[in-house]
């Protein structure tokens, strides 16, 4: 984006690429290019922005005088992404760029703070054109590390060295051998689309003590919240994750620009003909958006998740400059439907509609004899629907020294009965003290802790398999986590197949209380070891919270095995069943790192069942597998076929 409008967004951070233009070799090009380069990051530290310099693919002189693909089996090149990887003789001329440039224009000279090596350097082929191995970027990383250490002892400048684009393309590439001979040039482990799965737990990286200390992490780039209504949680939910820098959306879906610095051109008629000039800048919603997070959000650290049990998700933002009133709320009701895969707390969490639908399609289940119909009820039971008339009623009687805002930044009123409605679903929502006082932004935080939550499960169920057969002491365990902040209480019905349980009746929950229980069962053991269980928890005018789940004897029995292809004396051993049903398709990340690979989604109807053993000395696997999917393959020999079995000590 350009600089003004970076600004204008309150935007303080971007990420810029910079290609390697061998001076020697292109000695025109490289001055026309490294002029335009420095001219707009002079324009940026104008602006007050700052840069993470991305070193990577330019026109530097290649093997064989061409980038080169991949090639075949038989020799051909194949199509899709090049190495545009220099040579080595070059390196040299790339250090003294890096140095050059970090010299005259690193912070607080001018606006750069950071420099990473290449975007998205997977190994094998990337996006950007990464085709080389990891010994060859570890070459160029500490070349650049090297270029940024030598221009701050000599140049007085403070920057940041890091990249990798992924903790663990950052562990592979820079920490493969165990060493810590990388570990003072990563000053940031740079991430994308990685949501949830943050790295800022890691030991090694969280007690750094070289240079600036802890391993920062820095989101550069995760288009996942490119309509208006996602930003703010995703931003929100990415700083609570540990992340010190959160992006979240694509500059083009916020301005009409183009990618890499280029300015989109329109045809206009003159007198003198049809002429191109640049077109005229628009804006998005979403743009409203960033300027909303930015504003209420930006740099304010992260203090805590208000409610440390249950739902909704209340993220605490402390004051800039340590002004206990400037602090910001952010209220999300469904942060599973932000980032995908099952990986947030509560995101079985339903809403009290949903649960009394999946009821009736429990009961249709229970009462069903066809397989077919079997099939798509269990498909229905996995489906997870949007939330819907979930709110979070906070009081704010009189002239309540608080106030709500809506992901864009606009003030919404309270309503007529003095409280503050939110609605829990996957928007954002802002809360701040209205006075700027820090007494304010303390009875705000003491009104969510009087707010009651209406339209979600009373509360969320999880399940643990048996640890004895249940013909021997078996007993059901079971965790209820409650979603309020009042007392709450209800009935307790388990009904689970094939087995009999007496289950408590009538609980009654602290607020936010973590309930734990062990319920005895009995009955006959099933031969394929799966016992469909409904817990149903009955909270009266609060709704129903229902969950169901095959559960299984979880316990690997002692004895020897005869490792001979025969099943037989794996009889008695408690069966664990995989089955694969539906469509396979490929993750977001997945989706996002590789693009430009193809991938077809594949139906699938499989199964497999395994059985696990042990005795003094050896630890015990088998498996019988049912897919109907052919396989690629692997290295094949002409001259023979090797068969071998294992075991495991």
């Amino acid at each position: 984006m350009p600089p003004d409008v970076l600004q204008r967004l309150n935007i303080r951070a971007m990420r810029m690429e910079v290609p390697f233009v061998p001076e020697n070799q292109h000695a025109t090009y490289h001055g026309g290019v490294m002029l335009e380069i420095e001219e707009e990051l002079r324009r940026l530290h104008a602006h007050n922005v700052t840069v993470l310099a991305e070193f990577g693919t330019g026109p530097a002189p290649q093997p064989l005088g061409r980038p080169r693909p991949h090639l075949d089996a038989e020799g051909v090149m194949l199509d899709g992404k090049m190495d545009h990887v220099w040579l080595p003789e070059w390196d040299g001329e790339f250090k003294a760029q890096v140095k050059h440039l970090i010299s005259e224009l690193g912070w607080p000279k001018g606006p750069i703070t950071g420099v990473m090596l290449w975007n998205e350097p997977w190994e094998g082929h990337s996006i950007s054109g990464w085709q080389a191995d990891m010994l060859r970027y570890r070459e160029l990383y500490k070349l650049m590390g090297e270029a940024v250490h030598e221009a701050e002892a000599q140049a007085g400048v403070q920057v940041l060295v890091g990249g990798c684009d992924s903790h663990t393309n950052t562990l592979d590439k820079l920490f493969p051998d165990g060493s810590m001979e990388f570990l003072p040039y990563l000053d940031f482990c740079s991430i994308h689309y990685q949501g949830l799965q943050s790295p800022a737990h890691f030991m090694i990286w969280r007690d750094r003590q070289e240079r600036e200390g802890r391993v920062l992490i820095f989101d550069t780039e995760s288009w996942v919240a490119n309509t208006d209504d996602r930003y703010a949680g995703v931003v929100a939910a990415n700083h609570t994750a540990g992340y010190d820098r959160a992006m979240g959306v694509y500059g083009g879906n916020v301005v009409d620009v183009l990618s890499h610095r280029r300015v989109r051109m329109v045809d206009v008629w003159t007198p003198e003909g049809r002429k191109q000039q640049p077109a005229r800048l628009g804006a998005y919603t979403l743009a409203a958006s960033v300027g909303a997070v930015q504003q209420f959000i930006g740099d304010r650290p992260f203090r805590k998740v208000l409610f440390e049990r249950g739902l909704p998700w209340v993220f605490v933002f402390d004051g800039m400059r340590d002004d206990p009133g400037d602090g910001t709320v952010v209220v999300l009701g469904d942060l599973e439907a932000l980032f995908t895969g099952g990986l947030a707390l509560w995101s079985r969490t339903a809403t009290t509609q949903q649960a009394g639908q999946r009821l009736q399609l429990l009961e249709q289940l229970r009462s069903s004899k066809i397989p077919q119909e079997q099939a798509q009820i269990q498909e229905q039971l996995a489906q997870r629907h949007p939330y819907t008339d979930a709110k979070l009623i906070i009081p704010a009687e009189g002239d309540a020294p608080f106030a709500m805002y809506d992901f864009q930044g606009n003030r919404l009123p309270a309503q007529q009965d003095g409280t503050i409605v939110v609605p829990l679903d996957h928007r954002g929502f802002f809360l701040r003290a209205t006075d700027g006082k820090a007494a304010s932004f303390a009875k705000l935080l003491q009104a969510l802790d009087q707010s009651q939550v209406r339209g979600l499960e009373p509360v969320h169920i999880v399940l643990r398999d048996f640890l004895k057969p249940v013909d021997d002491g078996a007993t059901l365990r079971l965790e209820l986590t409650s979603h309020h902040n009042q007392p709450i209480d209800g009935e307790l019905r388990i009904e689970i197949d094939g087995l009999e349980i007496n289950p408590p009746g009538r609980l009654k929950l602290k607020p936010r209380q973590v309930q734990l229980l062990e319920i005895p069962v009995r009955g006959q053991p099933r031969p394929d070891n799966e016992y469909l269980t409904t817990v149903v928890f009955d909270a009266g005018d609060l709704g129903m919270a229902v969950h169901h789940e095959s559960m299984h004897v979880n316990r690997i029995i002692h004895r020897s095995i005869a490792i001979d292809g025969n099943l037989e004396d794996w009889q008695g051993a408690y069966t664990q069943t995989v089955a694969a049903s539906g469509t396979a398709t490929r993750t977001l990340t997945e989706a996002a790192w590789l693009p430009f690979e193809k991938f077809t989604p594949r139906g699938q109807n499989n199964f497999a069942s395994a059985w696990l053993a042990y005795d003094q000395d050896y630890f015990y696997f088998a498996a019988r597998i049912t897919d109907d999917s052919v396989d690629p393959g692997t290295l094949r020999f002409a001259s023979a076929m090797t068969i071998c079995s294992f075991t495991l000590k």
